[in-house]
């Protein structure tokens, strides 16, 4: 039987060795976790809206922060619907299931980048021309902050009552993990509105 001898005078001779060579130092290492997004690809739900206006001749101003849920009451259709959104590929799509209804419905658009890496948003269409012409111009966009979903919602009025005052809704979504989404108790088949 063969004894193994380097391994032996490794085990001896290591601790020697280290001392003499300089290591460098290892850095940390964070492990994936799908809890958590790095980008401001993935499903989203929202959680959280600051609303706030700065007034105008007629109306006050206003600032205020309250709660979203991903439900809500849909008075024209008398159920109640609830909406999650995705953002892949530089494209944004809203997800509604109408409790009772045996599919939900996905509406696709397509997003601008934005200033910065961390920032989308959301073209001039056929519904912001006829805002404008209104006198009502609207702007939105998506960024990635602090592991939320942030977008932003800024309407600028110049004709009427409402001329001259701007309305600035802040929505926060949470991220959901992947797996998530549909939601248990969400039908299988799936209607694309165009």
């Amino acid at each position: 039987m063969r004894t193994p001898k380097f391994i032996i005078a490794s085990l001896f001779l290591l601790p020697a060795v280290l001392t003499c060579i300089p290591i460098p130092s290892i850095p940390s290492y964070t492990p994936y976790d799908p809890t958590k997004p790095t980008s401001m690809e993935g499903f989203w739900k929202q959680t959280q809206a600051h609303y706030q206006y700065t007034g105008d001749a007629t109306h006050p101003a206003k600032d205020t922060t309250f709660a979203v849920g991903t439900t809500m009451f849909d008075s024209q259709a008398m159920a109640t619907v609830e909406i999650y959104t995705e953002i892949a590929n530089d494209s944004l799509a809203g997800f509604e299931y109408y409790q009772g209804d045996s599919v939900y419905y996905t509406v696709t658009k397509h997003l601008t980048p934005g200033p910065d890496a961390n920032t989308l948003t959301v073209p001039q269409d056929s519904m912001t021309a006829i805002l404008d012409s209104t006198g009502t111009h609207v702007t939105t966009t998506y960024q990635f902050q602090n592991s939320h979903l942030v977008r932003t919602s800024v309407v600028q009025c110049s004709k009427g009552d409402c001329s001259g005052g701007v309305t600035t809704v802040t929505t926060t979504f949470d991220y959901m993990a992947p797996g998530m989404f549909p939601p248990q108790g969400w039908p299988s088949r799936i209607v694309e509105v165009r």
